[in-house]
C-alpha cells in the first residue's frame, strides 16, 4: 500500500537502479568510442519509471548520447508515494 511506501527514494536507491544500467551505458562507449562524460537528467516517477530522459552537454543530439539516453530510459526504480523526482545532473563517465 502506498502508506508503506517512503515519500521519497533515497540517493544510495538511485544510484542502486543507476548501477543496473550501467552496462547499457558501457556499451554506448563501446560502440561509438567517444570518451567524455554523459550528464543524463532525468524524471524519476512515483510508480518507479523514467520520463524526460535527456542527455547533456558534450553528448547532447549525438550518436552515443541517444544511446546512453535509451540506456538509461531501461532503470527502474523503487515506488515511492511523493512527488515526481527530477534528477538534474547523473553523470556516467565513458572510457
Amino acid at each position: 500500500t502506498a502508506t508503506d511506501l517512503s515519500e521519497q527514494l533515497t540517493m544510495n536507491q538511485i544510484q542502486e537502479s543507476m548501477r543496473k544500467v550501467k552496462p547499457m551505458v558501457q556499451a554506448c562507449y563501446d560502440k561509438f568510442q567517444v570518451e567524455g562524460t554523459a550528464k543524463v537528467k532525468f524524471t524519476i516517477t512515483p510508480e518507479g519509471g523514467l520520463k524526460d530522459v535527456a542527455v547533456k552537454g558534450k553528448f547532447f543530439g549525438t550518436d552515443t548520447g541517444s544511446c546512453v539516453a535509451e540506456a538509461v530510459q531501461k532503470a527502474r526504480f523503487p515506488k515511492f508515494s511523493g512527488k515526481p523526482m527530477s534528477i538534474p545532473d547523473y553523470a556516467f563517465i565513458l572510457q
